[in-house]
């Protein structure tokens, strides 16, 4: 039985299942549906309430709002550069919607700050090395 969803209920769900969001199907109420702890990236969410996953294992079902279930993983995928990555994302200063990768985060600002490529990839490594030393010494 399809449940309707409240135009609230709709924007709750596109909030906490916006692109690139990382989840893992808990369950699915169709033949063909992926396994269990199978992993995908959200895609969308559409008006209906369905969200749309690119599963990793190739598969496309979109998980039936009132139906099916899914759990958030605290890994993202960048749509940008399609890296898995953990950390808190950047919000893309394109469109002031997307979310990022930090890295590719920094790419863009460095694009807008007028960094050409090599500039931009050397400043990066750069910012990179000196968070995984910061790192290093937290957890010292």
């Amino acid at each position: 039985m399809e449940r309707k969803i409240t135009k609230q209920e709709l924007e709750s769900l596109r909030a906490k299942f916006s692109c690139g969001t990382r989840v893992e199907l808990v369950q699915m109420n169709d033949v063909q549906a992926p396994p269990p702890g199978t992993r995908g990236t959200v895609q969308y969410v559409d008006d209906i309430g369905t969200i749309h996953v690119k599963w990793d294992n190739g598969s496309s079902l979109g998980i039936a709002y009132g139906e099916d279930a899914c759990k958030t993983l605290r890994e993202r995928s960048c749509p940008r550069c399609k890296t898995i990555y953990t950390d808190p994302p950047a919000l893309s200063r394109r469109d002031n919607q997307t979310l990022l990768c930090p890295d590719c985060g920094i790419r863009e600002a460095l694009e807008d700050a007028g960094y050409d490529e090599i500039r931009r990839e050397t400043a990066l490594a750069e910012i990179i090395k000196a968070r995984q030393e910061a790192g290093k010494k937290m957890n010292s």
